[in-house]
C-alpha cells in the first residue's frame, strides 16, 4: 500500500519527489558515478580533438609539437597560434558570447555567488575554444578547462534531477575532481583538488561523492587512453643527503617563480584589456606574439609535455644535445653554462608565453603551465647540484620531478593535493617527504607575497574575496544597477531657492540632485541644509541651486558592487549617492540609500542561509528515506520543510493568519521554478507545488501534519 501511495503522489507532485530522493546517499553516489561517466568520455573527448588539431597545423604526434617543428616553415610557427586566437576570439565574443573567463576559477565563482550553477553555453564554449587554442599552439594546459567542463557538467545533471543547493556545490566539485582524475590517471589527487580548492567541506557524503565521481572519471580515462599517467615519471631515490639542501632551495625559488608567473599573469591580462583594439582580436594578437616568441624557444609552444618529459629524463636527454658543434664530451665547461642558460630561457619564455595566451583571450588553464615551469626549475636546480657534486650520485630528472610539485602546490595554493599527484603518479612512498617539503615552502611564499592563489586572485579581480567570508562575497556581487531606485529628485542648476523649497514642501524626498543644463550631475540639497534658510525670506529670490548645493558629490555606475557602496558611504555623511550610467558619465538616472543596502544586504545573507540548511520532509518518508534533513532547537521546536497544505493554495500570508490559527512561522518558501529559497511577504500567494520552511513547537507542528 506503502508503494501504491508513493507513486500516486509521484504523479501528482514529481518535483518535490525528486528533491526528497535527493536526500538518499545511494541516490546522490548513483548521480556522481553518472557525472563521473559523462566527465570522463568529455575529458577523452578534448584529448582526442586536440590531437587532431596539432596533427592538421603542426603534423604533430599526440599533444606533443617540438619534436615535428624543426621541419615546418618559419611562417607555420608564427601564424597558426594567431589564426588559432582569431578562430577563438570569434567563436568567444561575436558568436557563443558565453562570457566565461578562465577554467577553475569560472567554477570557483559559480560556487561563490551562483550557487553552483553554470551554464552549458559556457561548458561548449570552453570545450571548442580550449581544443582550438591548445591545438594551434597557444601556450596553455587542458586540465584548467577539463574542471570547469567537468563542473559545469555537474551543475547541468543538478539542475535536471532539481537537487538542492546544498548537494548542486558537491555536484559541480565531483565534475571538476572527475576531471583532474581522468586527465592524470590520479583519482586521489582529483579529489583533493575538489575539496581543497573548490569546495573546502570534508563532510563524509561529500567526500563519498567527489571520490567516486573521480574514481569513475578515472576508470573511464584509463579505459580509452591507457594506464600511463600524463607524464612519465623517473624512478626516484635520495642517492645522496646533500639532496635535502637543495630541495629547500628547490622550494625557495619556486615560491618566488609563482610569484613571478602569477604577477605577469595578472599584468599582461590588465594590458589586453587596455588595448583599444576590438576583443575577438586580441586572442590573435596573442597568438602571433606566441608564434614570434617560439621562433626564438619552441619549447614553449603548446601544452608542452614532449618538454617536460624531456626534463624528467634529464640525463639521457642530455646527451643528445648539441649547440653549434659544442658537446659535454668536448666542451664540458662551456657546454654547462649554455645549458643552465637554454633552461632559464625556456622558464622565463614560457611564463610569457602563457600569460599572453591567457591574459589575450586564449582558453587553456595553469595547471600543466605551472608543471612545465616546475620541471624546468627543478631540472636548472638539479643540473647545477650535479655540478657542484658531482660524485653524489644526483638525478637531475628527479628535481624536475619534485620542482613541479612545488610549483604547482604554490600556484594553487594547494599542497596536499600536490602531494598525493606525485604520489599517485610514481607511486613511490620515497618522493613523499622531498615533494611535502618543496610544496610548503612554496606555499608559504607565495602566500606570504600574494595572499592566496592564482585563481582567489583572478576572483579579487572580479571583487570576490573567498577569505572574507559570505558575507563579504554577498556584497562584491550584486550590482548596484539591480537594486537602486530611478525616481531620482533632480533640480536645475539655476532653480531659485524659493522654488526648490516648495518643491520639497511637495514630494516625500529629503535630498535632490542638481543638474547643469546638460543635465550633468554636479552637486547634492539635502532638506537639512536649507532648513536654516527658513528664518530668512530674504534669501529666497537671491540664492540659486548651484549657490547653496553641496559640491563634489560622490557616485556610482550601474556596475559597481555593493561592497564598493558601503565604502563610500562609511565616506559620507549624506544616506544618499546618486547612480549614473557608466564609469566617466556624470548623467544621473537613480540613487541608492543606507536603508537599501541593509534591506538587500539581510535578504541575501538569510536567502544564502537558508539555502544551506537541512529540514525533514513527509515527502521523504513517503519515498522511504530517513529523516536526516530535520533541524532541532531543542527539545520542544523544530524547523520542517512540508508541501504547502491544500488550504493554503492561492491564499496570502495575511489571509491566512498563520501564527494565530496555527501558533507557527513560515521561514521561507522553496520556489522549485527558480530552485531557490525566498521569503515571503505578507502578500505572497502560495502555490500548488511550493514546499513551505515552517518553525513551531513540536505540538503546532503536529497540527500542521493533521
Amino acid at each position: 500500500m506503502k508503494f501504491f501511495h508513493f507513486f500516486s503522489h509521484f504523479f501528482q507532485n514529481p518535483r518535490q519527489i525528486m528533491w526528497s530522493l535527493s536526500r538518499n546517499n545511494v541516490y546522490l553516489i548513483f548521480l556522481a558515478v553518472l557525472v563521473g561517466l559523462i566527465v570522463g568520455l568529455a575529458s577523452v573527448a578534448l584529448k582526442e580533438i586536440i590531437e587532431i588539431f596539432l596533427k592538421f597545423s603542426f603534423n604533430a604526434k599526440g599533444e606533443v609539437i617540438i619534436g615535428s617543428l624543426p621541419g615546418l616553415p618559419f611562417y607555420y610557427i608564427l601564424f597558426i597560434p594567431a589564426l588559432g586566437g582569431l578562430v577563438v576570439g570569434i567563436l568567444k565574443f561575436l558568436v557563443i558570447k558565453s562570457g566565461a573567463k578562465g577554467g577553475v576559477e569560472q567554477v570557483m565563482h559559480a560556487m561563490a555567488v551562483k550557487d553552483g550553477n553554470l551554464s552549458f553555453r559556457e561548458v561548449f564554449e570552453k570545450f571548442i575554444t580550449s581544443a582550438i587554442t591548445l591545438g594551434t599552439g597557444g601556450s596553455a594546459g587542458k586540465e584548467g578547462p577539463v574542471v570547469h567542463i567537468g563542473g559545469g557538467i555537474g551543475s547541468l545533471l543538478s539542475r535536471f534531477f532539481h537537487l538542492p543547493d546544498e548537494y548542486v556545490k558537491a555536484l559541480v566539485s565531483a565534475g571538476a575532481a572527475a576531471g583532474i582524475a581522468a586527465a592524470f590517471n590520479a583519482p586521489i589527487a582529483g579529489t583533493f583538488f575538489a575539496l581543497e580548492i573548490l569546495l573546502g567541506d570534508l563532510s563524509l557524503n561529500i567526500f563519498s561523492m567527489i571520490m567516486v565521481a573521480a574514481i569513475t572519471g578515472t576508470a573511464v580515462g584509463r579505459f580509452f587512453l591507457g594506464e600511463h599517467p600524463a607524464f612519465d615519471p623517473p624512478s626516484y631515490l635520495v642517492s645522496s643527503p646533500v639532496e635535502i639542501v637543495f630541495y629547500i632551495i628547490l622550494g625557495i625559488l619556486a615560491g618566488f617563480l609563482c610569484v613571478i608567473f602569477i604577477k605577469m599573469l595578472v599584468w599582461i591580462r590588465d594590458l589586453f584589456t587596455r588595448l583599444t583594439i576590438p576583443n575577438f582580436l586580441k586572442p590573435a594578437l596573442g597568438g602571433f606574439l606566441v608564434g614570434l616568441l617560439a621562433l626564438a624557444i619552441p619549447n614553449i609552444l603548446g601544452i608542452g609535455y614532449g618538454t617536460i618529459n624531456s626534463f624528467l629524463h634529464f640525463d639521457r636527454f642530455l646527451t643528445k644535445i648539441s649547440f653549434f658543434g659544442i658537446t659535454a664530451d668536448h666542451y664540458p665547461f662551456l657546454y654547462v653554462w649554455i645549458i643552465m642558460i637554454g633552461i632559464a630561457g625556456i622558464i622565463l619564455g614560457k611564463v610569457l608565453a602563457t600569460s599572453i595566451t591567457l591574459g589575450s583571450g586564449g582558453s587553456g588553464g595553469t595547471i600543466v603551465p605551472s608543471l612545465f615551469l616546475g620541471a624546468s626549475l627543478g631540472a636548472l636546480v638539479g643540473h647545477l647540484a650535479s655540478i657542484i657534486f658531482p660524485h653524489a650520485g644526483i638525478s637531475v630528472g628527479a628535481f624536475a620531478l619534485i620542482g613541479m610539485g612545488s610549483v604547482i602546490a604554490g600556484v594553487t595554493q594547494a599542497p596536499i593535493m600536490a602531494i598525493l599527484l606525485f604520489f599517485e603518479t610514481t607511486r613511490s612512498y620515497q618522493i613523499i617527504l622531498p615533494v611535502a617539503t618543496v610544496s610548503l615552502i612554496s606555499t608559504q611564499i607565495t602566500k606570504y607575497f600574494l595572499h592566496g592563489s592564482m585563481y582567489t586572485l583572478e576572483l579579487k579581480h572580479m571583487g570576490i574575496d573567498l577569505y572574507e567570508g559570505m558575507e563579504k562575497t554577498v556584497m562584491s556581487t550584486i550590482r548596484i544597477g539591480d537594486i537602486m531606485r530611478r525616481n531620482l529628485l533632480t533640480v536645475p542648476y539655476n532653480m531659485p531657492l524659493r522654488q526648490i523649497m516648495e518643491l520639497f514642501l511637495h514630494t516625500r524626498f529629503t535630498s535632490a540632485i542638481v543638474v547643469n543644463k546638460e543635465g550633468d550631475l554636479i552637486g547634492r540639497l539635502h532638506l537639512d541644509d536649507l532648513k536654516r534658510m527658513v528664518e530668512t525670506p530674504s534669501l529666497y529670490n537671491m540664492l540659486i541651486a548651484s549657490e547653496i548645493m553641496e559640491e563634489g558629490v560622490i557616485s556610482l555606475s550601474v556596475n559597481d558592487s555593493l561592497s564598493k557602496t558601503v565604502e563610500l558611504l562609511s565616506r559620507s555623511h549624506s544616506s544618499l549617492i546618486p547612480v549614473v550610467e557608466k564609469k566617466g558619465s556624470l548623467k544621473p538616472i537613480g540613487f541608492i540609500t543606507r536603508k537599501d543596502i541593509l534591506n538587500v544586504y539581510e535578504k541575501e545573507i538569510l536567502r544564502k542561509n537558508l539555502s544551506g540548511l537541512k529540514f525533514r520532509s513527509p515527502v521523504a518518508e513517503l519515498s522511504g528515506t530517513s529523516s536526516r534533513q530535520m533541524i532541532d532547537f531543542g527539545a520542544e521546536y523544530q524547523v520542517k520543510t512540508v508541501p504547502v497544505p491544500r488550504e493554503w493554495i492561492s491564499k496570502t500570508l495575511a489571509q491566512l493568519g498563520v501564527r494565530e490559527k496555527w501558533e507557527i512561522s513560515v521561514i521561507a518558501v522553496l520556489d522549485q521554478e527558480k530552485e531557490e529559497h525566498i521569503i515571503p511577504r505578507p502578500d505572497y500567494h502560495f502555490q500548488e507545488n511550493d514546499l513551505v520552511v515552517i518553525a513551531g513547537t513540536n505540538e503546532a507542528m503536529k497540527k500542521i501534519n493533521e
